[in-house]
């Protein structure tokens, strides 16, 4: 059964930083000022500033979230626990002591 521990706990791992990852990128995306308006990408607002050849503020989108390769890490680790779990149930059997 230690192929099976230890696919267990390389997709626990996988899993674990997958949403580790997931979690620094929602933060990332929150800090993110222009994305305090919206998550949908649709809002528009006002640059605040005034460029050197004194132009007025441009009006800018804000950033959309998006999603890299934080959910495949995620999913693969979660493959790895089903399929751990899946190999154990599948080899396991009571053990008869006769005597």
């Amino acid at each position: 059964m230690q192929p099976v521990r230890a696919l267990l706990r390389s997709g626990l791992a996988l899993a674990t930083a997958g949403v580790l990852v997931l979690g620094a990128s929602i933060a990332a995306y929150v800090e993110d000022v222009r994305a305090l308006g919206s998550s949908s990408g649709l809002v528009v607002f006002r640059n605040g500033y005034v460029s050197v050849e004194g132009r007025s503020p441009t009006m800018v989108q804000s950033v959309p979230f998006d999603l890299s390769f934080e959910p495949t890490v995620l999913l693969c680790g979660l493959v790895l626990v089903v399929a751990a779990i899946a190999l154990a149930a599948g080899t396991w059997a009571p053990h008869h002591h006769e005597r």
